[in-house]
């Protein structure tokens, strides 16, 4: 089978899919608008894969709002609408080049609207998280591509049940059985309780290290965490914060915990750290925290999970499929430091019951975030499709 995927995130979700693809036998072509430097050497490494690379200036990305206008946001805008265009006419040129027995749209906003637009069949949509969860409610365009993408696709997969609510939300009459409850799973070889490295143990506090791995984004409420720590460290509790990653607000956090007295000391942000080194921390961790404000299957969360690392999770509908509130963690309102504080608190301070949701967290992904298993339902969805057949029942949970 020769199947068109089209994305321009190229994360290691994309590689992973892309590596099951080719694992499987089929070919794959990849159709990509990545405009933020050379393709990643973990995606153009990837046997049996063809690269379609067309880079363009504002697409894909987030076309400015025409109202309170500002020097260059029309020209922006403007922009914005020829180069979604050109991205048409260009994975159109690449169909016709290689004329696949399916196709596979990305982001509902970017690829998963450009693919709609060529109304070829078999189409398969993916969502991700925030372009069905959260875009459809903000700009109106957000909403108009999804809308399309959805509406043309013949199957569906999403990461969470919420997902699958909130499709059926902005489209009553798509078939609920064509969609696919399909969370993106973790390498449960790779993130395991077992998992070492060498680390500098001054970053460690035995029983109080706290592990945060969330883009500094505003989404991610990366500041209700810090205002809670703060809490802590005048309480005098003895931690250490952890923070991976980085993004927009990485200086405004760094501030907001320097102002507080205990940045390079109580808390360090350790930037990025490479994939294979994060189940080591993961691993030593006592405490994983994600104050999200929306969230798919987070697959954050699940490596915290398959290392052993009680969790502090906010009622995200998503995140609650994996964190039973007492059980593997604690689920707390969204935005509620002190609520935070306490149940990070309970967790450093109680060992017993800290080991109790450790083996609740490490049994729960275990049976249900297995990327392995995953991977084979994907490659029975193409099949399906390829056949011209109905997904309806298809479940990872088939797929052992």
């Amino acid at each position: 089978m020769k199947i068109c995927y089209a994305s321009s995130m190229l994360n290691w979700q994309d590689e992973r899919i892309l590596r099951a693809i080719s694992d499987a036998g089929h070919d794959v072509v990849l159709v990509t608008f990545y405009n933020r430097g050379e393709i990643p050497e973990m995606i153009s490494a990837i046997p049996r894969l063809t690269i379609e690379h067309e880079r363009l200036q504002y697409f894909p990305g987030h076309a400015p709002e025409i109202s309170s206008a500002k020097p260059g946001r029309l020209k922006r805008m403007l922009g914005f609408k020829r180069d979604v265009d050109r991205a048409v006419l260009f994975l159109e040129a690449m169909i016709e080049k290689h004329r696949p027995d399916l196709l596979h749209g990305g982001w509902l906003q970017t690829e998963g609207y450009v693919s709609a637009c060529q109304e070829f069949h078999p189409y398969l949509q993916m969502t991700w998280g925030s372009d069905i969860l959260l875009a459809p409610d903000g700009h109106p365009r957000d909403r108009y591509f999804a809308l399309k993408a959805i509406r043309s696709a013949d199957a569906i997969l999403c990461d969470a049940e919420a997902s699958k609510k909130k499709i059926l939300s902005l489209v009553p009459r798509y078939p609920p059985n064509e969609i696919v409850h399909f969370p993106y799973g973790i390498d449960l070889a790779k993130f395991s309780p077992d998992a070492s490295a060498e680390l500098g143990d001054s970053l460690f506090e035995p029983g109080r290290t706290i592990i945060v791995t969330r883009s500094h984004e505003p989404v991610y409420d990366l500041g209700t965490l810090i205002d809670a720590l703060i809490s802590l460290h005048r309480e005098g509790a003895n931690f250490k914060a952890l923070f991976f990653g980085g993004g927009s607000l990485t200086d405004a956090l760094k501030y907001q915990a320097g102002e507080a007295g205990f940045l390079g000391t109580k808390l360090h942000f350790l930037g990025r750290v490479a994939n294979d080194v994060l189940p080591a921390y993961l691993a030593r961790g006592d405490v994983y925290v994600s104050p999200a404000l929306s969230d798919g299957s987070s697959c954050s969360l699940l490596e915290a999970l398959a290392c052993g690392c009680p969790a502090v999770v906010c009622d995200v509908p998503a995140i609650m499929e994996w964190v039973t509130d007492e059980v593997n963690g604690f689920v707390v309102p969204k935005s509620d430091a002190g609520t935070m504080a306490a149940r990070i608190r309970t967790l450093l301070e109680n060992s017993e019951l800290r080991e109790k949701m450790r083996a609740d967290a490490i049994e729960t992904a275990r049976t249900r975030a297995d990327w392995r298993k995953h991977a084979k339902t994907l490659n029975r969805i193409y099949e399906c499709l390829k056949d011209r057949k109905s997904i309806s029942g298809e479940t990872v949970s088939d797929s052992a």
